[in-house]
C-alpha cells in the first residue's frame, strides 16, 4: 500500500513540475492558441538576414528555439518565428541571447498569429 502511495505522489509531483512552453506545443494545437495570449520558453534566437533588407517594417522577426523545463532540466523542443516591434527588438535580443545558453533561457508572453500561411509568435513582453 505504501508503495502505491509513493508511486502516486511521484507521478503527481512530476506532472505538476513539468512545464511545457515550447513552440511544439503551440503548433501542435494552433486552433487552441491562435489569437490568444500564451507563454513561450525561449532558449536562444537567431537573426535572419531578411531583417537587414526590410527597413520599412515596424517589426523584426527572430528564429527562436524554444523548450520545456522538466525537473529543472531544459530541453529544446522546436522553433518558431517571434515577431518583435522594432523599438523592443534590441532589448529582446539582449535578453534571450544568440547562443544556446540554458541559463539565459526565459519565458516570454505573446500571441500566436498567422501571416502568409505561416504561424509566428507576436512578442508582448
Amino acid at each position: 500500500m505504501i508503495k502505491k502511495i509513493l508511486i502516486f505522489l511521484i507521478l503527481v509531483s512530476s506532472a505538476c513540475y513539468a512545464q511545457n512552453w515550447s513552440s511544439k506545443r503551440l503548433l501542435a494545437e494552433p486552433e487552441k492558441y491562435f489569437n490568444k495570449k500564451a507563454e513561450l520558453f525561449v532558449i536562444f534566437a537567431e537573426v535572419p538576414a531578411i531583417n537587414a533588407l526590410d527597413d520599412e517594417a515596424n517589426y523584426r522577426d527572430f528564429n527562436c528555439y524554444t523548450g520545456d523545463k522538466d525537473m529543472g532540466r531544459v530541453r529544446t523542443q522546436g522553433y518558431i518565428i517571434v515577431r518583435v516591434s522594432k523599438d523592443k527588438s534590441a532589448g529582446f535580443l539582449r535578453s534571450v541571447g544568440t547562443e544556446r545558453q540554458y541559463t539565459k533561457a526565459r519565458l516570454i508572453r505573446g500571441t500566436l498569429r498567422k501571416d502568409d500561411e505561416k504561424f509566428y509568435f507576436e512578442y508582448i513582453e
